[in-house]
This record gives C-alpha cells, sequence and structure tokens, in this order.
C-alpha cells in the first residue's frame, strides 16, 4: 500500500504462504477509508484460498464463507470492499462449484 506520502506499507495475510510460487497475499481492492479487502493463498491446507480484510489500523482479519471448500483450488476469494463496509467475491465449494458472496459488516 502506498500512503500519500510516497511511503510504502507491506503486510501478509496471516497463514498466507511466502514459499514461492503463487502462494502469498492478493489484496484486491482498498476502499475511501483505507480498508483492503482481498484473497491469500495458504501452503497448508494445499493451495485453498482465504478471504481477508486489513483495517486501517493493519489488523487483518481472514474469513471462510460458509460452504467454500477446503480442498486444492477451493476456497474464498474477497474481490472488492466498498466504503459501507461490504465485501464481495467467489467461492469455490468441495464439488468444484463457484459461487459469488457478499458479506454485510456486523
Amino acid at each position: 500500500m502506498r500512503g500519500t506520502d510516497g511511503s510504502f506499507t507491506t503486510f501478509q495475510a496471516p497463514g498466507a504462504g511466502t514459499g514461492g510460487g503463487p502462494y502469498g497475499t492478493y489484496p484486491t481492492s482498498i476502499d475511501a477509508g483505507g480498508n483492503i479487502a482481498g484473497w491469500d493463498l495458504s501452503l497448508h491446507p494445499y493451495y485453498v484460498y482465504h478471504g481477508f480484510v486489513r483495517a486501517t489500523g493493519g489488523a487483518i482479519v481472514t474469513f471462510e464463507v460458509p460452504g467454500g471448500g477446503y480442498a486444492t483450488q477451493q476456497g474464498t476469494s474477497a474481490a472488492s470492499i466498498n466504503d459501507l463496509g461490504l465485501i464481495a467475491g467467489s467461492y469455490v465449494d468441495s464439488n468444484g462449484g463457484s459461487h459469488g458472496f457478499l458479506v454485510t459488516p456486523q
């Protein structure tokens, strides 16, 4: 994330892989308040996607959509966050089916 002063802040979602390849943290959207949504690809279980939200202060919360699978190429991917805190994305279930989701803040 690049600040208005030109500085960079790096971060990694908890549990995201760092061993090279496709593992890692993938931010996809930022709202006007600086909250960031995205997804990460974990090492264990192997190649499973997890959604995350990074708050302006730096706290990161990961989440799974109910029904999302926990096998290779399954799980939750957050794609967008808006200024109301609504998060949209997709998930792949244990049968390989792809679905959309919308998370509302609590």
